[in-house]
């Protein structure tokens, strides 16, 4: 677990890169695929919580291939031996191990049987055995029922993922980020730290291509992502952020919404 984790890249792609590997015409073949077989269920879900169905098949996307693959490792097995290998994150794993099997209590199973990636993660949707605890959701179940099978249930992976972002500042019917428009000659460098209010960007000539009707305190970031074109403009709104929740990563989060739009743009033809 240790040697795999200490192989990631230590140098990211370039964000169209990272993006391009969730983007190949496979993965928009395996999201046409489960939206033919679940749209009604991601309409219904949409509808509850308010996070649009495309942006949770970009989870599903990058976490599992829509579950095609899923990981073999023991989960228990990954944050012990996260717990010993990483001592700046040992109270995490720690903490993850012991909800491990509180989880493997509720569900009636042995902690051995729980498997999931090299990070502990389990499921289409990756949940974290705190994660799986806190946000999961048994769909159309009443309070005190089983616990939900992110496994093999789409419709608990769909309600737990999209419960998820609500618990992690989601904001229904705003969107995730948009490419900037007419920055020729525009400084962006003071906005490209931190979040400002989204007046100040559009006051200094930073205009989204898709103008949204948010309040102008609403606290927004500026990203600069190497596109295909060379270094682009992006304007990250607060979803933006409640995305990062599930993945503290900017490319993680962009290659989301891009993907999210790219289903959409397939589903219109």
């Amino acid at each position: 677990v240790y040697k795999r984790q200490s192989q990631q890249p230590s140098a990211p792609y370039p964000w169209w890169r990272y993006r391009d590997r969730f983007l190949h015409p496979d993965r928009i073949n395996r999201g046409l695929q489960f939206w033919n077989a679940h749209s009604a269920l991601l309409e219904q879900v949409s509808q509850k919580y308010g996070v649009p169905g495309s942006i949770l098949m970009g989870i599903l996307n990058i976490e599992t291939g829509f579950g095609s693959f899923m990981g073999n490792f023991s989960v228990l097995n990954s944050n012990l031996s996260l717990s010993l290998a990483l001592p700046g994150r040992r109270r995490f794993f720690l903490h993850e191990t012991a909800e491990t099997l509180k989880l493997a209590q509720k569900l009636g199973v042995s902690p051995a049987t729980l498997m999931g990636s090299e990070a502990g993660a389990m499921g289409m949707s990756q949940f974290l055995a705190s994660s799986y605890l806190r946000y999961g959701i048994v769909w159309n179940d009443p309070p005190g029922g089983p616990l939900p099978n992110l496994w093999q249930s789409p419709a608990d992976v769909l309600a737990s993922t999209a419960n998820f972002f609500l618990g992690h500042g989601w904001q229904p019917g705003q969107p995730v980020m948009a490419r900037v428009t007419g920055s020729g000659g525009v400084d962006a460098t003071a906005f490209l730290h931190g979040k400002h209010p989204l007046g100040q960007l559009l006051a200094a000539g930073i205009q989204p291509e898709e103008p949204a009707s948010l309040p102008a305190d609403t606290p927004v970031g500026l990203l600069r992502l190497q596109t295909a074109e060379g270094p682009t403009l992006f304007i990250a709104y607060p979803n933006f952020y409640a995305i990062m929740g599930y993945n503290p990563s900017v490319y993680y989060s962009a290659t989301v919404w891009a993907y999210s739009r790219a289903i959409q743009r397939a589903l219109n033809g």
